[in-house]
């Protein structure tokens, strides 16, 4: 096997967009319990985390449970691109019109 540069800088030319989303992903998702526990304290980070957990616990048990059959589902139809769009347009809609109301 050779070293080869020009693979090398192709990498890191795709991850770095890569990087810089999972970045964002973590500002975003934690950037509001930085700024509680900063400006508040850890006794109302704690009371935030909780309502969070809360509120977010129908939709962490829909995803529990759709998430393990989507992939197998979906990996079924990678060959058929319509049929497998018109599925996940589907079952997006499905699980928004379950979770909407408990949001």
């Amino acid at each position: 096997m050779q070293f080869c540069k020009q693979s090398m800088f192709q990498a890191l030319n795709f991850g770095k967009y890569v990087f810089g989303t999972r970045v964002a992903l973590f500002l975003i998702s934690k950037g509001d319990q930085a700024l509680i526990a900063k400006l508040l304290g850890s006794a109302a980070l704690g009371y935030y985390s909780l309502a969070y957990s809360i509120s977010n616990f129908p939709a962490n048990f829909a995803a529990q449970m759709v998430i393990p059959l989507n992939l197998p589902l979906y990996s079924r139809l990678q060959d058929d691109l319509h049929t497998l769009r018109a599925t996940y347009l589907k079952i997006t809609q499905l699980l928004t019109l379950l979770l909407l109301p408990a949001i």
